[in-house]
């Protein structure tokens, strides 16, 4: 109950609790106490981690992982750890390993390959990781960005989402769906503001637009009257098209969420009729009726139309290039080059001489994001060294192989650069491969990672355990390399696992290769699905962030139910507002003068080691 609800631990030494528990069963007050339930947490935690520390030991593959960061404020980070790999029978799991807990006080960076380091050891898996994916934020973009010995053949993967995210928002920002603006922005509106005096309706035309869809949506949504008129419209649609599907609405963005503003365009945009019938409808009222919504515009233009198509147009491709690369029950990687090269493709085909001329705004707003999302993945450089995980993904898909590079007008040098990089693999899994297959131990500990080998290990060179001798690489080394890209591609309805699950007798080396790389997320969407389950535990100012990181994983791991949320039960009345009254106040009240400092002491990073 104490664990499962979030309460102190110290609750149970209160005399009061003492009593009450006294009362429900005798005896049971002298076993329950602050330093039992910690101590019953630390062998739960222990127990649990041994439990898939034996599971891991028993799985012949490599470990990619996703970091998530939060902070609660508190004075540390936690960063949520999800292990991803692809069994025996090629089925893609993930599993919450733990929570890293970073002290701001210490090197961000540092402290978190410290925290990560432990987790890791923990699962005695530290020699079998094969990346790292991280959002662009705080510490784990310092660990993810390092240029450091340990992390090396660009083993650590940016999240595309992030990405995206980065790319995208300049589009919103110069299309003024942001009320916050950079100051870049800023000052590149000023500038193009300027220029547009031949064109004086264009600027407030378009400033205006996001205002007025937002409103228009309110109404809808307000319970005004429009509001009926407008289901009204919907029905006569849904009826016309003779469609069971649930009733589609307008929706409301939030301005942090790219995502948001897109469904927000898009169901504006696929309303245009109805919302158009709206506005005329309401052109009829009489004007105390028109002063009583808050519209400040009664009609779009058909400039304004043509302007939102042109905007969902190029938002959908981040839409659809984000679902499909945030999947975690299927392999993405192998789409993430392909999905960049074609945005990069179509914000510069869209961005036109015409466009610049007509709506610069947009047109500065698509230069931005093309430059934002080309910093992620500098794919039109000759440098093809900081993508090579990804690169190598898209050789693994059969229906890709260098030929997608040389279609899409790669440079030779990186195509050059990805194909050395494919050998060079094979060369350490075909070693690897020919040891097994000799070796008489059936208990042979699983081989370590091919890419970040020694991920914590200084001593190890940069780049001496990825490329063999001269007199290793033979010609016969090749063999499946060479005969994999010389075959023909397979169609595109081609299922990528299904063709190794066929071809592993084939190309039994590369299906190790691709087993490990496959299980690579382009995106932290698995990690970011951890806080809000456990952020009430590790929010809790007064508990150790060691014992808070235990009480997390052994929520998540579903050892202690969520308390669920009930009308009578507030957040304020969970931690002792003025509502409560009588004894429970009085044992709320003697519970935070006895135990302030004592927690601080008790419950201290050493006792929990």
């Amino acid at each position: 109950m104490v664990v499962a609800n979030n309460l102190s631990f110290s609750i149970c030494d209160v005399p009061e609790m003492k009593d009450m528990i006294k009362y429900a069963r005798p005896g049971l007050q002298k076993v329950i106490s602050r330093s039992s339930i910690t101590q019953h947490v630390k062998e739960l935690f222990h127990a649990e981690i041994a439990d898939l520390k034996l599971e891991f030991s028993n799985i012949h593959a490599r470990f990619a992982l996703t970091l998530n960061e939060w902070n609660p404020t508190n004075g540390y980070r936690y960063v949520g750890i999800t292990l991803h790999f692809f069994n025996d029978f090629f089925e893609l799991k993930n599993y919450t390993i733990g929570f890293a807990v970073v002290n701001d006080d210490v090197g961000s960076a540092e402290a978190l390959r410290n925290s990560l380091s432990e987790v890791l050891v923990d699962y005695d898996i530290q020699d079998r990781i094969i990346s790292i994916t991280a959002k662009n934020a705080g510490a784990t973009h310092s660990l993810v960005g390092s240029s450091d010995i340990h992390y090396k053949h660009d083993s650590n993967i940016q999240c595309a989402g992030a990405a995206f995210t980065q790319s995208c928002e300049a589009i919103l920002q110069y299309t003024f769906f942001r009320e916050e603006q950079s100051g870049e922005c800023v000052a590149s509106v000023q500038e193009i503001d300027e220029k547009m005096q031949t064109l004086p309706d264009l600027p407030s035309s378009i400033k205006s637009l996001p205002r007025t869809i937002r409103n228009i949506v309110k109404e809808v949504h307000g319970g005004s009257t429009i509001e009926y008129v407008f289901a009204r419209l919907v029905e006569t649609r849904t009826l016309r098209e003779n469609t069971t599907a649930d009733p589609a609405t307008l929706q409301m963005d939030n301005q942090t969420d790219w995502v948001s503003t897109y469904n927000l365009i898009d169901r504006f945009v696929y309303f245009r009729d109805e919302i158009n019938g709206l506005l005329e409808q309401v052109r009829s009222y009489e004007k105390q009726e028109r002063d009583a919504l808050n519209l400040d515009v009664f009609e779009i233009t058909d400039l304004q139309w043509d302007y939102l198509l042109t905007l969902r147009k190029i938002l959908v491709v981040y839409y659809e290039a984000t679902v499909e690369l945030q999947a975690s029950t299927k392999a993405s990687i192998h789409l993430t080059i392909p999905y960049v090269s074609y945005i990069l493709k179509d914000l510069k085909t869209l961005n036109s001489d015409m466009l610049q001329s007509t709506n610069p705004y947009l047109a500065r707003g698509l230069s931005e994001a093309y430059g934002k999302l080309h910093d992620y993945y500098p794919i039109h450089s000759n440098d093809g060294q900081r993508n090579l995980h990804l690169y190598l993904a898209t050789v693994l898909d059969p229906r890709l192989k260098l030929a997608f590079f040389k279609q899409k007008g790669f440079s030779a040098e990186v195509i050059e650069q990805v194909k050395g990089h494919f050998y060079d693999v094979y060369y350490r899994y075909k070693r690897e491969y020919e040891e097994k297959k000799t070796s008489k131990n059936s208990n042979r500990k699983p081989p370590t990672n091919s890419f970040t080998a020694h991920v914590f290990d200084e001593e190890v060179s940069s780049n001496g355990s990825f490329f063999l001798d001269d007199e290793e690489s033979s010609d016969d080394d090749f063999n499946e390399v060479t005969t994999y890209l010389s075959e023909k591609r397979v169609g595109r309805d081609r299922d990528v696992v299904e063709f190794y699950q066929i071809r592993r007798n084939t190309f039994p080396v590369i299906y190790q290769i691709a087993k490990d790389v496959l299980a690579i997320p382009s995106m932290t969407g698995s990690a970011e699905s951890l806080f809000p389950q456990v952020k009430d535990i590790i929010a809790q100012n007064r508990r150790s962030p060691e014992l808070a990181r235990m009480l997390a994983f052994l929520r998540y791991r579903g050892r202690f139910s969520v308390p669920e949320e009930t009308p009578e039960s507030s957040d304020d009345d969970r931690q002792g507002n003025s509502d409560r009254s009588g004894d429970e106040e009085e044992v709320n009240g003697n519970m935070d003068e006895e135990v302030d400092e004592e927690m601080d002491e008790e419950e201290s990073d050493e006792d929990m080691q």
